[in-house]
């Protein structure tokens, strides 16, 4: 049984959506969780959207929680890799127990 609960994004993940995924998001619903959140249908990410995922990161990790993204899209990780992020945010094939 998979004890992570994950949260799937939508769509993409910029300044237009990030507002909206803050409150829908229920990942600080448990915040000592490791959440797993799925960027299946993210195609593209701004500085807003890593802004908030850094953001999100730092209050799960406050709380004893944690934060694992999972099935990044082709399109983002070059982003993730540019920007160093890939070092500082889990990514799904780093942790494959929790794939």
């Amino acid at each position: 049984m998979d004890d992570h609960p994950t949260w799937v994004i939508p769509g993409n993940l910029t300044i237009y959506d990030v507002k909206s995924y803050e409150q829908q998001c229920p990942l600080l619903e448990q915040p000592n969780s490791i959440w797993r959140l799925s960027m299946q249908a993210t195609q593209e990410i701004d500085s807003a959207g890593i802004q908030w995922l850094l953001s999100l990161l730092r209050r799960l990790e406050a709380s004893g929680g944690g934060l694992r993204l999972i099935d990044v899209s082709e399109n983002i990780l070059p982003v993730f890799a540019l920007m160093g992020l890939n070092r500082t945010l889990s990514l799904n094939d780093a942790y494959p127990d929790i794939s």
